[in-house]
């Protein structure tokens, strides 16, 4: 829609005998028109437009092969949204290695072969049936309304300064949610006090501040304490981009 919108408008600039230029930011502006009013969220390539009339081709008939492991790489960005969420985030290295071990021995890993011995993908650095680099690259456009990629940063975890009440509780409420979202827990309308049994109590009898969860599933919750070493990550650096 967009390039016959803009060739029409080059048809026009050119149609009253004296040959114009179509107005600067006219297609960039027709771009963000066309997005707002279309809903999409992605990128549009300007280039890709200009493209498109030069070499008269319109209209796409198609999007494009799809990806052999496509319905796979929805496991992936489940595990990239939850590893996101505990402040360990995927590189390109670690999603690799994922990838790799859902497909192997599986029927999508002989569609991801016979994918790449057609279009000649796999070099002799990659064996064919596993996923690469480009691979990667291809994933995070596809999933670029989900997933995002930042660089990472070198910070000092110091106790004194994150250890305040608003960060702990900040804490306490996410682990919370998860539960609730796990189903191993649920919220409570009330909140209610317990003792340090965890049997419901009047305030004055309380052991801790009242809780707005009860957990229901106790034995499916693992508690994991700290080791003890050191987690200064001030002196850290990237390697290889990672």
């Amino acid at each position: 829609m967009i390039a016959h919108m803009y060739e029409i408008e080059k048809r026009n600039c050119a149609s009253d005998g004296e040959r114009k230029r179509v107005e600067r930011g006219f297609l960039k502006d027709l771009i963000k028109e066309m997005k707002s009013t279309h809903g999409v969220t992605g990128p549009i390539s300007s280039d890709t437009i200009r493209s498109r009339i030069k070499r008269g081709r319109l209209s796409v008939k198609h999007r494009g092969v799809r990806s052999p492991v496509e319905l796979v790489e929805e496991y992936l960005v489940g595990i990239a949204i939850e590893m996101a969420k505990i402040r360990q985030p995927l590189n390109c290295s670690e999603a690799l290695a994922l990838m790799n071990s859902f497909l192997e021995g599986t029927e999508t890993q002989e569609k991801l072969s016979e994918f790449q011995k057609k279009r000649k993908v796999a070099t002799d650095e990659h064996e064919y049936g596993k996923v690469t680099s480009g691979w990667w690259r291809g994933f995070l456009k596809r999933n670029e309304h989900r997933l995002v990629t930042k660089r990472g940063e070198r910070f000092a975890s110091s106790r004194c300064d994150w250890t305040t009440h608003e960060n702990i509780a900040n804490a306490y409420d996410a682990i919370y949610y998860e539960m609730v979202e796990a189903g191993v827990a649920i919220k409570l309308d009330v909140p209610v006090y317990s003792d340090r049994e965890g049997n419901p109590c009047e305030e004055h009898e309380a052991y801790g501040l009242a809780q707005d969860i009860m957990i229901t599933h106790p034995e499916s919750i693992i508690f994991a304490d700290e080791v003890g070493v050191q987690c200064n990550q001030k002196k850290d650096n990237h390697v290889g981009g990672e």
